[in-house]
């Protein structure tokens, strides 16, 4: 692989051999990890690997939640599914931009994370269990992203009842 900052040739790596500068490509965990659109990751990767954090990904900003789950990101998207609920249930739908914003500008950078951990942790295991754990933690789930969105529907029904029967409790006709 060419070295876009100094033109070297460099064996399959992340880092340049002659001058230390990230690569465009992807290591074979991180390909492993991925799996579905490695070429728009393996850019982004490139550059959060050389210092930026900020990386706009307009499908994280879209769906949020859902696009964590279908990442396999479950931590991260049960705790955006919680903001989210949290300014629902507080009426402070004003605010609901803020967090999609976050996810859109952040959402590379936790991928990035993501996959680095997962990279490094299913290299420890032993070769037969490697394919299992990479298959577990990598890739995408539709699956996932179902049922996000199913709780999400639900949340937004809980909110809904909760708050139209709260306002004919409440109302008082003279």
């Amino acid at each position: 692989m060419r070295c876009p900052n100094c033109g070297a040739e460099s064996a399959d790596g992340v880092y340049c051999s002659n001058c230390g500068a990230p690569l465009p490509g992807l290591s074979e965990a991180e390909q492993q990890l991925v799996r579905k659109n490695e070429e728009y990751y393996a850019r982004r990767f490139a550059r959060l690997r050389g210092g930026r954090v900020l990386s706009w990904n307009w499908a994280a900003f879209l769906l949020g939640p859902i696009w964590l789950a279908y990442r396999k990101m479950t931590l991260w998207a049960l705790v955006s599914l919680f903001l989210f609920g949290a300014l629902f249930w507080f009426g402070l739908l004003w605010a609901l931009p803020l967090p999609m914003v976050l996810i859109g500008l952040l959402g590379n950078w936790a991928y990035y994370w993501y996959v680095r951990f997962w990279g490094r942790e299913c290299a420890t295991r032993p070769p037969e269990q490697l394919e299992r754990a990479f298959l577990r933690r990598g890739g995408v789930s539709l699956l996932h992203a179902a049922v996000t969105e199913v709780l999400i529907l639900v949340l937004w029904l809980c909110w809904w009842r909760f708050f139209s029967t709260a306002v004919t409790l409440f109302s008082f006709r003279g």
